[in-house]
């Protein structure tokens, strides 16, 4: 019922449809409240209210949907808290109430929410600071809260675990956190907005949070901790003049207890400081070895903390002095902890204890070229470069070693390629950690050694720097040579091709297409998370269609009218067609198993609508429809830890999610799809990226028949003739295409089974030759499946205009029912040969 011009409000008496799933009642003039008694509705799905003008609170019983999964409120003039009550909705994937007045912090609760993928809050009267609890939400690829002023505060350090594609926490007083660990988080978000902050606010926030941590009500002296008097004023801080940032942090003695916080790693020009005599406890954060101008640590004193310094005070080579003594913490006593310890020009401190021996063993070593299972049996792409992980584990929490480890490579039991790798950290790891690239010992193989017949090796601590215990296992594998698990594949050819409309092009898109190429960002998603060894990438001249590719219904014929200029270009490999519109939204499409797709200029449609072509369904996520059946992953998590050579990072299960889901701002390609695109291109393709052509002979005049299902309803496109190849179906089927005689007469008669798309939309596209006779014969076209049936004749109305570029020979666009000029979109008229094609008889008669 949305759209429809509603008014009046939502009645109670709804709440007696106990089996309902689904109240779609946005888009209206609906007033008043929304009634606390849809909470009753047990088995409801989806509860989309947006864009209406209720008033009041939103009722805490809407927390008693358990089998809620969508939430929209947004744009109404709803007031009032959110009620913490919403975070009893377990399989809620979506909340939306954005444009509203709700006001009052962001309920801790909603941290419980698991299954969320989505959460706008954007354009309300939030207050306060974002919970640490948001830190839960596992799944969470979309989170705003754009334009609530009142919000404030550093941003959660929980917030690492999220696995967002898109951040907005712009107008609002939200800051980040500005150390390495957090700042390589930030730049991992596709889209992220609202990232700066005045550094003196960003400080007051940090501070804030090292008050809190540190239990600042109990401090011995705390004047001006906790108000709004300047930094410069509260008790122990020291600030430039000139920037008013902080420059010396002193608080020895003064009664600090609990943990040292990680905000103090966002006072980056602080070269001192002095915590120590208090009772903190723990270690000392990561993230402050992000801070470059710190000279001076003063930590002693503090009996609770403990561990070992972080390996990551190597980077601080500005720290001059370092007290720590009368603590539990202690000094690698690493060759390279110790250079830079015997540095500092004072040090005060204990020395770690290293044991007496060490069980050394490689439980996990394998090769990746986009993602891979421990067993490291996903197969190897000739040609290919790969990185070789070594996992390296110690049966000690505490050890600080820094051994070698040595990959040998060999072929023909002859060695063609030696590496030596080295660790990231001093500490060897107790366990295999995928998800950390420093935990492994890491090289990168050269693609022209990835190739059948290579054997490799790998020898752990070779020089024996570690200490052993009896039993250790420092070789893989443990007798003889590990064979290399490498295929081939054919090269992969994409090309893309600009799609304007001609009643209102939209040229933006060429700043896109234009620079395409082999190595060009546009497609480094696709290149890299897929299974190609040789890619090409090239950009085709620009297409032309009078549809209105805004409108959803229209997509579908594009598909075959680009596969109709495939046809005549003879080309090989895939296309990738690209539009916009500043008039609507452009959905992408494809024809499963197909070679042509379409979609809008982002690397990640295109990946995952040529993956369509790659005859891969939906992974499950983000409410697609059509999904895999088989997908073994739940929420369309990749499955399996990945390795993106673009930027050398590791791409996680945890946060990323297939490209073929509707969850592709951080999209991978998963192991399972991964094999299934060899396995597709083995069978379409062999040895070639030319597609298939059942029936090909010499090239003559062809009748093209085109059309197919769109959603319920046969059709049959337009008829027209065209100068090619004959491209016959490729087996019989449940649909039949028959040319019929005016006296009854079957001239032709084709029984197929069509390609489909995502949707369930099916396509067929055939050219057969054209007879001598038919000109005067050719009476009608008939289509039946289990739909019905539909037949064209000579008295179709529709027209198809078809313009060529002489020089080149291509297409260059397809008009429908055209009977004017040319528009600009296609420059000059007298440059093109134009044919336009009404009806049969014009459609078979032959050129002479």
């Amino acid at each position: 019922m949305s759209t429809n011009g509603l008014t009046g409000s939502i009645p109670p008496e709804l709440a007696k449809l106990s089996a309902l799933e689904g109240m779609f009642l946005m888009r209206n003039n609906l007033t008043g409240s929304i009634p606390p008694e849809l909470g009753n509705l047990s088995n409801l799905e989806t509860l989309w209210l947006f864009q209406n003008e209720l008033r009041g609170t939103i009722p805490a019983e809407l927390g008693n949907l358990s089998a809620l999964e969508d939430l929209s409120l947004g744009d109404n003039q709803l007031t009032g808290a959110i009620p913490p009550e919403l975070g009893k909705l377990s399989s809620l994937e979506s909340l939306g109430a954005r444009n509203n007045n709700l006001s009052g912090p962001i309920p801790a609760e909603l941290g419980q929410l698991t299954s969320l993928l989505r959460l706008s809050l954007r354009e309300n009267n939030l207050s306060g600071r974002l919970p640490p609890e948001l830190g839960g939400l596992v799944n969470l690829e979309d989170f705003t809260v754009h334009n609530n002023p009142d919000l404030v505060g550093l941003m959660p350090r929980t917030m690492l675990n999220l696995p967002l594609g898109y951040l907005d926490i712009s107008d609002t007083w939200i800051c980040p956190h500005l150390d390495d660990e957090f700042q390589e988080w930030l730049d991992g978000i596709p889209r992220a907005y609202g990232l700066e902050c005045p550094p003196t606010l960003t400080e007051r926030f940090a501070l804030a949070d090292f008050y809190a941590a540190a239990g600042g009500h109990s401090w011995s002296s705390r004047r001006g901790w906790d108000t709004d008097a300047a930094v410069g004023n509260w008790h122990g801080v020291t600030v430039n003049r000139r920037d008013t940032l902080v420059r010396r942090l002193a608080l020895p003695d003064n009664g600090l207890r609990g943990s040292l916080a990680g905000a103090l790693g966002n006072l980056r020009k602080l070269e001192t400081l002095d915590i120590a005599d208090n009772n903190l406890t723990g270690g000392i954060p990561v993230a402050v070895t992000s801070m470059d101008a710190l000279d001076t640590i003063r930590i002693s004193g503090n009996e609770g903390m403990e561990g070992p310094l972080p390996f990551r005070m190597t980077d601080m080579t500005g720290l001059k002095a370092l007290y720590y003594a009368d603590t539990g913490m202690c000094a690698s006593p690493s060759t390279t902890f110790q250079a830079w310890f015997d540095g500092l020009d004072q040090a005060d401190g204990a020395i770690c204890n290293n044991p007496e021996a060490v069980s050394l063993s490689l439980p996990i070593v394998y090769l990746t070229q986009a993602i891979q299972r421990p067993a490291g049996d996903v197969p190897l792409l000739s040609g290919r470069e790969a990185l070789l992980r070594a996992f390296l584990v110690s049966d000690h929490a505490n050890a600080f070693f820094e051994p070698e480890v040595v990959a040998t490579l060999t072929r023909d039991g002859e060695e063609v390629h030696r590496v030596v790798m080295r660790a990231e950290d001093d500490r060897l790891s107790t366990a295999p950690d995928e998800g950390v690239l420093g935990t492994s010992y890491n090289a990168v193989i050269p693609a022209e050694h990835i190739v059948t017949g290579t054997e490799l090796v790998v020898v752990a601590d070779p020089e024996k720097t570690v200490p052993r215990a009896a039993g250790s296992l420092t070789r893989f594998p443990e007798v003889g040579t590990m064979p290399l698990n490498v295929i081939d594949v054919p090269p992969f050819e994409l090309t893309v091709v600009p799609v304007l409309n001609a009643a209102n092009p939209d040229t933006s898109i060429f700043a896109w297409t234009d620079s395409i190429a082999d190595d060009s960002p546009q497609v480094g998603l696709f290149r890299y998370s897929f299974p190609f060894s040789e890619f090409s990438a090239t950009t085709r001249e620009s297409y032309v269609t009078s549809l209105d590719l805004t409108d959803e219904d229209n997509t579908w014929p594009l598909v075959l009218e680009l596969e109709l200029v495939y046809q005549a270009d003879e080309a090989t490999g895939y296309w990738y067609g690209v539009a916009d519109s500043e008039d609507g939204y452009v959905r992408g499409i494809a024809r499963l198993n197909g070679w042509v797709s379409f979609g809008k200029p982002w690397d990640t449609e295109l990946a995952h609508e040529v993956g369509h072509t790659l005859d891969l369904k939906h992974a499950p996520c983000g409410g697609a429809l059509g999904v895999e059946p088989d997908f073994p992953y739940p929420n369309g998590s990749i499955g399996m830890w990945g390795y993106d050579f673009r930027d050398s990072s590791v791409v996680s299960p945890n946060s990323r999610r297939d490209i073929m889901g509707y969850c592709y701002e951080k999209g991978w390609l998963s192991d399972y799809y991964y094999e299934k695109v060899i396995r597709v291109r083995e069978k379409k393709e062999g040895g070639g990226a030319r597609p298939p052509l059942p029936g090909a002979g010499p090239e003559s005049q062809m009748l093209v028949l085109w059309g197919g299902v769109f959603g319920d309803e046969l059709r049959i496109e337009p008829v027209l003739s065209m100068f090619t190849t004959a491209k016959l179906p490729e087996q019989p089927g449940p649909y039949r295409l028959e040319g019929i005689t005016d006296e009854g007469r079957t001239e032709f008669s084709l029984s197929f089974t069509p390609g489909e798309d995502k949707y369930g939309n099916k396509y067929f596209f055939f050219t057969i030759p054209i007879e001598e006779d038919w000109e005067g014969s050719l009476d009608r076209i008939v289509l039946t499946g289990p739909e019905g049936e539909v037949t064209v004749d000579d008295s179709d109305p529709r027209s198809i205009s078809v313009f060529t570029d002489p020089s080149t020979g291509r297409i260059r666009s397809i008009l429908r029912d055209w009977d004017g000029p040319l528009v600009a979109a296609m420059g000059a008229t007298d440059e093109f040969e134009v044919v336009t094609t009404r009806g049969i008889r014009q459609a078979v008669t032959l050129r002479r």
